[in-house]
């Protein structure tokens, strides 16, 4: 997910990594690590246990990605999909092998770092919280950023559940008070957690112990997702596509489908034959799907781009072009700082989930069956 995941995901958290996908996160797809010249300093430094091994991982030449002829052709992107995991793997295995040999390493600490975000970035939850428990009782940077990936990779195995994830989040909070990364843990309790009552909860605690963190400021903004849940859902636009008008009233009396995404976005993209395929099963039954585009502005190709991609893709429903990638006044207007994330709204026009994404088999038989009485 851009920042994914439809929350502040830990894969966003891998913008350290020689390389950083683009999900669930503002930042670029891919962008190579610059690695500066050693100081005459460091050249000359004491040598450490373990240097050889950070001699080896340094020495790592990542691929380079030749964007055009990936985006032309699928077997060129899966193989530097092939050639980047592989150079990922080796540098990952070589810094469990430092750490293994000399945890204390003066570079030990920025490369555990990228491990481990690499780690969360492949969803390897439960060895990443095995692994960061290790040094998460160090007093130094390690031990705390250690102890931070540990309390989110505990509640992403916990699934996010709210007495597990809350116990998480406030061990870390007590052992580092002030840290704005608490915040960030409880931000994504708040997106996580189903009941409004939780959520505001979550997000008045946010308020009143990290005022001035960003991840606070963000989640302010959620606050209208929480309040709106159970209230009507309006918007109205011209489909990008057709041009016809689209609205919570041309809808009216069918259970919609959100969709806040972008061509850029990997794992929209990703989702979207799963998007077809229940498009496909559920349309008949009364239920329309909405795309909601942050594709870049139009001088930047972005409606190009979204009218290609449909096309190509033969997309059926409508889509709505804000023109203004992240800072879109509709999107931004909702609180929507990751995506793909899906909002579904009732038969009756009033939004009914904020977090839709994997739920969506579930959520719309329920819907639908309300609509016609059967429940």
């Amino acid at each position: 997910m851009i920042r994914s995941t439809t929350r502040i995901h830990l894969a966003l958290l891998a913008s350290s990594l020689v390389y950083a996908a683009g999900s669930l996160s503002l930042a670029a797809a891919f962008q190579p690590e610059t690695i500066a010249a050693k100081p005459a300093a460091e050249a000359n430094a004491a040598p450490e246990a373990g240097d050889d091994i950070v001699a080896r991982i340094e020495a790592l030449i990542p691929p380079k990605p030749d964007r055009a002829k990936m985006a032309a052709d699928s077997k060129v992107k899966d193989d530097f999909n092939t050639v980047r995991d592989e150079f990922l793997k080796q540098q990952t295995d070589l810094i469990a092998e430092l750490l293994a040999k000399n945890p204390d390493h003066s570079k030990a600490g920025r490369y555990a770092t990228m491990r481990w975000r690499l780690m969360a970035q492949k969803e390897k939850y439960t060895e990443l919280k095995a692994e960061t428990a290790k040094f998460a009782d160090r007093k130094d940077k390690m031990g705390s950023e250690a102890s931070y990936m540990n309390a989110m990779a505990t509640c992403e195995v916990a699934k996010w559940d709210l007495a597990p994830s809350l116990k998480a989040a406030d061990a870390f909070i007590a052992k580092f008070p002030g840290d704005e990364r608490g915040a960030n843990i409880l931000a994504e309790l708040a997106e996580n957690v189903d009941g409004a009552a939780q959520k505001k909860e979550i997000l008045a605690r946010m308020s009143k112990d990290f005022p001035k963190a960003s991840a606070t400021k963000s989640a302010s903004t959620k606050t209208k997702q929480t309040d709106g849940l159970g209230k009507p859902f309006v918007f109205k636009f011209n489909d990008a596509i057709t041009g016809k008008e689209v609205s919570n009233e041309t809808l009216k009396g069918k259970v919609l489908v959100i969709d806040f995404w972008a061509t850029w976005c990997g794992p929209c993209v990703a989702d979207m034959p799963k998007m077809k395929a229940l498009y496909a099963e559920f349309n008949p039954k009364g239920v329309e799907f909405v795309g909601i585009s942050l594709d870049q502005p139009e001088d930047k190709g972005g409606l190009a781009k979204l009218k290609d991609f449909v096309a190509k893709n033969e997309i059926a429903w409508p889509q709505y072009f804000q023109g203004k990638y992240w800072q879109s006044e509709f999107s931004s207007s909702w609180g929507i700082s990751s995506i793909p994330a899906l909002f579904v709204v009732d038969a009756e026009g009033n939004l009914a989930s904020t977090n839709g994404r994997g739920k969506l088999e579930s959520l719309l038989p329920s819907l639908i069956a309300k609509r016609d009485g059967k429940k």
